[in-house]
């Protein structure tokens, strides 16, 4: 499982991964306390390896793998081919060409740019860790300017340098969904100066090139460093929803006399649809009514799968009696307007601090449901309760609220959450607006009740304005304080004095949520 933090707009996905945690096995969300998982198959839409190639001697360097002369028994002679596979192009751009009369004279020939190299040849021949590239197999597409450089005939870098690139054929991506491409390869790179290795893709016919990879001294440990000369690497390719074909390009660039790097079984596959981390889904609560929504609000556009959600608050901020799910109103059981599949409702009876569901049914996953680019979910019924949505009315010290949700089975968790209208007041506990006699009426019948088994936004809605999960005589302290503050000095005792305390409704429906509240008696759940 791979699970992706989303804060504040948002951090950049790492572009490389080991090819071990590939995003194309189960991934899982724990919501109210279960777990499911959902998989996909990547299916391959180009590989290569290099073994198709024929290659020939270079006379002029032995690869004796027991330090033999050129000629020896143990010299082969099968050691490189300037030849790449069908399709494939070269642009050595600066690099200066070796000044030797034949291919064989010289092994400059044989480094000339990328090339491909027996990899016997290169670890017995050139040495120095080079053969610490283990994931490599038979033929090795390799850029190796200081063996370029060491060659006899090499007119030395002058001033532009090692720049060289190849590039593959043209990769249809007939079918393939939009960001669901996956990149793998063996990578042997070590680092000097400011030496970079390049993997670039094009989906305009090789007009322009987009960045996947950059390998560098910075980001390899330092100069002359092993710690990446024997990789094996997984890269996500977003590819846009017009992409009809995909070109790859490795290159080397800004090189001189420094090492190597070296690229072996190369896969081009379609995994699982990723979310890109600039367009995730968001979660807004209306401060006013306590409405939750949902919202694609991407400008990709990009259609987000959703497979399932949590919404949690640490301190119980959340009415689930208001909370109107997707399962039985938006899926396959209601409407089908966000899943033809059927949701289920993961949440436990009588929580303040988690509301979650998701489809449970393996043929409905990883997919899940889909909300369209634009589209929202409102989760729930604003006014449904003393003038309460899905998310209780409180101050702003109990936005807490953390959104997750699975797309294409990863976990995918946003931290910041849209708050939107005004913020309650301390002591306004009816949230109409007002610190007033309505909202004393409500401090007052809830005074001396246990509460040590609510959570502290469920408190608070009952008078408690300290946090110490009781309604006592240091709450009526507090609440004479701000009642003063918003209505000037002495305002309490004179409402006090006019006898005007009368409940409205608003405030009865409050206190019988104070009464459903006290008989929970739950704790909370989360860790």
């Amino acid at each position: 499982m791979r699970v992706m933090n989303l804060g504040a707009k948002l951090a950049r996905r790492l572009t490389a991964k080991r090819r071990g945690l590939k995003a194309s096995g189960a991934a899982a969300i724990l919501a109210g306390g279960m777990m499911f998982a959902g998989s996909a198959d990547a299916q391959q839409l180009f590989f290569e390896d290099f073994e198709g190639l024929t290659l020939i001697d270079n006379a002029a360097a032995s690869d004796s793998p027991t330090g033999g002369a050129i000629g020896s028994p143990d010299d082969q002679m099968t050691d490189f081919t300037r030849d790449l596979p069908t399709g494939w192009s070269r642009d050595n751009t600066t690099t200066p060409a070796p000044i030797a009369t034949t291919p064989a004279d010289d092994k400059a020939f044989a480094y000339f740019g990328g090339t491909v190299l027996d990899r016997h040849f290169w670890f017995n021949e050139a040495g120095q860790s080079r053969g610490d590239f283990a994931n490599s197999i038979g033929n090795v597409l390799v850029f190796d300017p200081d063996q370029y450089e060491d060659g006899a005939n090499t007119p030395g870098f002058g001033t532009g340098g090692f720049n060289a690139f190849v590039q593959t054929p043209a990769i249809s991506l007939a079918g393939v969904n939009q960001f669901s491409l996956e990149l793998n390869l063996d990578s042997s790179f070590r680092p000097y100066d400011g030496m970079t290795g390049l993997v670039d893709v094009s989906f305009d016919g090789g007009t322009t090139f987009s960045n996947v990879l950059t390998l560098n001294t910075a980001n390899s440990g330092g100069a002359s460093v092993l710690d990446r000369v024997n990789e094996s690497l997984t890269l996500f390719v977003d590819n846009p929803a017009s992409a009809t074909d995909a070109i790859l390009r490795f290159g080397m660039t800004n090189a001189g006399n420094d090492w190597w790097w070296a690229v072996d079984n190369i896969e081009l596959v379609e995994g699982v649809q990723r979310v890109p981390d600039e367009i995730p889904l968001s979660i807004e609560i209306n401060r006013d009514n306590g409405e939750i929504k949902i919202l694609n609000e991407n400008l990709g556009p990009f259609d987000v799968s959703l497979a399932g959600y949590t919404i949690e608050s640490a301190s119980g901020a959340l009415l689930q009696a208001n909370w109107t799910p997707i399962a039985g109103r938006l899926d396959g059981a209601g409407d089908e307007s966000i899943d033809d599949g059927d949701w289920t409702v993961l949440t436990q009876s009588g929580q303040f601090n988690n509301l979650s569901e998701a489809t449970l049914d393996p043929a409905n996953l990883p997919s899940g449901g889909t909300l369209d680019v634009g589209d929202e979910i409102v989760l729930s019924l604003a006014g449904n309760l003393a003038t309460q949505g899905g998310w209780a009315q409180v101050p702003a010290r109990f936005q807490d609220v953390v959104f997750s949700y699975i797309s294409n089975g990863e976990v995918i968790v946003v931290n910041d959450v849209s708050y939107v209208g005004d913020a309650v007041a301390e002591g306004d506990f009816n949230a109409d607006g007002m610190i007033d006699e309505l909202d004393w009426a409500i401090s007052r019948d809830n005074q001396r009740h246990d509460m040590s088994g609510l959570l502290p936004a469920q408190a608070w809605l009952l008078g408690d304005l300290n946090g110490d999960l009781q309604n006592n005589h240091a709450d009526f302290v507090a609440f004479k304080q701000v009642f003063d503050a918003a209505n000037g000095a002495g305002s309490f005792q004179a409402m006090l004095s006019s006898g005007s305390t009368v409940p409205e409704p608003g405030t009865v429906t409050l206190l019988v949520l104070g009464s459903a509240l006290l008989g929970y008696g739950f704790r909370s759940t989360k860790k």
